[in-house]
């Protein structure tokens, strides 16, 4: 039984509908629980139990390959007309070899598209050290569950819609010949849309610093950021964005000036404010502007971030703080991130900023924002502040 993308009742009585998958393989209709999982998985599979599937499938069709090479595999969904009668819903049928290709595919874009994103979980058993968990390849009817929900008031809250139909993920998934590329951009819409508010809140909070920001977002939630994130992997793969290029283009650049703006704005606040934080970071409180006009956020922030940037500069550790090490480690943190913020800055200059975005600069520019900043110069290294 796998999500169907649509809601009964009403309110917070709302259940998920289900659809019945099968998947069997010509000339051999009994293939392994784990290689059916490949297209749709209990909800109680673990978020990293994909790729074991995947190997399952694989070593499945691997064989059937060799003895049948134009062997087909029959993905079947049916869902129900109405209370007495059933429907198929889809029924594709690709070759084995396209199978194993799509689920490379699927893999590759979590694996080899993304920037370094963690976010902290809690451990699988008490008395552990917290997980620092990357995004894992969903399975797809989990992408129809992520895309039935939308986040609001900065992912605090979650609205139940209807979403895609596993048939649109799978299409994608798969390559249909003349959709899969419209649908893959119809998805990545619905991405931003209804887990972008929830992805900004994340980030926000691990940009805080502090632990109990982040332990707002339940597990569950932040699983949801995780697989959102995977998910982007995917779709930017399947439209031919690279990590390689994006890297280097202005949007994802963008979101990792307001990550480090949000940094240096919380060290200022520790030390010069004594703690006192404001409601939202100025990178956090730039990004909805950034996400529709990457040119004018830039331009604000680069007014506002002059009396952070000329503090960073010049700020030392004071000998009156010997029992204060948040405001010592808040002073190394602003000289460290100002090294990464000016060549940042340095480098957008020199780039030509888009006036408006679109889908996939949006998408960029939010992995920009939850990534890793980069390394810092080691050439330009100032001595750290002991």
């Amino acid at each position: 039984m796998v999500a169907n993308g649509k809601w009964e009742g009403s309110g917070r009585n709302k259940k998920e509908k289900k659809d019945l998958l099968l998947v069997y393989c010509d000339g051999q209709p009994v293939i392994s629980d784990e290689a059916a999982d490949t297209f749709g998985s209990d909800e109680g599979e673990k978020r990293d139990q994909f790729e074991n599937d995947a190997m399952a499938i694989c070593r499945a069709l691997e064989g059937i390959i060799k003895q049948r090479p134009q062997s087909r595999l029959h993905i079947l969904l049916i869902g129900k007309a109405d209370k007495e009668k059933k429907q198929i819903l889809m029924h594709i049928a690709p070759t084995s070899q396209e199978v194993l290709d799509a689920a490379e595919r699927w893999q590759n874009g979590v694996r080899d598209n993304l920037p370094i994103i963690t976010i902290p979980l809690p451990p699988d058993k008490r008395g552990e050290k917290t997980i620092q968990a990357q995004p894992c390849p969903p399975y797809p009817d989990r992408v129809v569950r992520l895309l039935s929900s939308e986040w609001v008031r900065g992912g605090m809250d979650e609205l139940k819609l209807d979403g895609p139909a596993l048939r649109h993920v799978l299409d994608m998934m798969l390559r249909s010949a003349g959709i899969w590329e419209h649908t893959a951009k119809n998805l990545l819409g619905i991405t931003i849309q209804r887990i972008g508010p929830l992805l900004i809140g994340i980030a926000a909070s691990l940009h805080s610093g502090e632990k109990e920001q982040i332990e707002k977002f339940r597990p569950y939630v932040r699983e949801t950021a995780l697989r959102a994130i995977a998910l982007f992997g995917i779709l930017l793969h399947v439209l031919e964005s690279r990590k390689e290029m994006y890297m280097k283009d202005a949007p994802y650049l963008v979101g990792q000036v307001l990550a480090l703006a949000d940094t240096l704005h919380k060290d200022y606040c520790i030390v010069v404010r004594k703690g006192e934080m404001p409601t939202s970071l100025i990178g956090t409180s730039l990004m909805r502007r950034a996400l529709d006009n990457p040119t004018g956020a830039l331009a604000d922030l680069s007014e506002r971030m002059m009396e952070y940037l000329r503090w960073a500069k010049t700020t030392q550790v004071s000998q009156e703080w010997k029992d204060d090490d948040r405001r010592r480690i808040a002073v190394n943190e602003a000289r460290k991130k100002l090294r990464q913020y000016e060549p940042l800055s340095e480098r957008l200059a020199s780039l030509t900023l888009p006036v408006e975005s679109n889908d996939l600069m949006k998408a960029q520019l939010l992995l920009g924002f939850l990534a890793t900043p980069p390394k810092e110069d080691q050439n330009e290294k100032e001595k750290e502040v002991i």
